[in-house]
């Protein structure tokens, strides 16, 4: 008896959802690069200001990044970015794109401050990620993933001194080198 049920209600499903196609869609190919280290592709990032929080929700940042063309077999795009966010270890927050360059292809920036091998009210670490499709295959996209350490901007020197990243107060500029690339065509 068991066994016609199972036989019906599985007969049922199939009715129901329909068979499924084996060739409807086109196979992605998932792609995990390791980056070669390349000093001459670099991002720049600018007034870099970032508060320190004993509570790491209350962690925060903002920042404008940019992004140079890059020729080659897999030519990057160049993009300009401002990204803020909080809180340490929660997903990326999308940044707003500041330039109006290849606006018929889809460029995304996303940041997100990640928690370090120790506690430290001293140094932010960071995640960049720069995702966009392909220039040359359609249908097809990249993502670059790029991470620095940073002081925070609210940093507190020996003596109780306040340290504002660097000797302006209006940030830092520093690059970041992608170091993780992963593509899907």
């Amino acid at each position: 008896m068991f066994s016609q049920l199972l036989s019906f209600g599985l007969a049922a499903a199939f009715f129901v959802s329909g068979p499924t196609p084996v060739s409807a869609a086109p196979a992605r190919h998932y792609v995990f690069l390791d980056a070669p280290a390349d000093d001459a592709y670099a991002w720049t990032v600018t007034n870099w200001q970032a508060q320190y929080s004993d509570d790491d929700a209350l962690c925060s940042y903002n920042f404008n990044i940019t992004g140079p063309y890059s020729a080659g077999q897999m030519p990057i795009p160049a993009f300009a970015a401002y990204c803020a966010g909080t809180g340490v270890g929660v997903s990326y927050t999308l940044c707003h794109i500041t330039d109006l360059r290849n606006t018929t292809k889809r460029r995304q920036v996303a940041a997100k401050l990640i928690p370090g091998n120790t506690t430290t009210s001293t140094e932010a670490n960071l995640a960049v990620t720069y995702k966009f499709d392909d220039l040359n295959v359609a249908d097809s996209w990249w993502n670059y993933t790029s991470y620095a350490t940073q002081p925070y901007s609210n940093t507190v020197a020996s003596g109780g001194a306040q340290l504002t990243n660097g000797s302006t107060t209006d940030g830092t500029t520093f690059t970041m080198t992608p170091s993780e690339v992963f593509g899907v065509a």
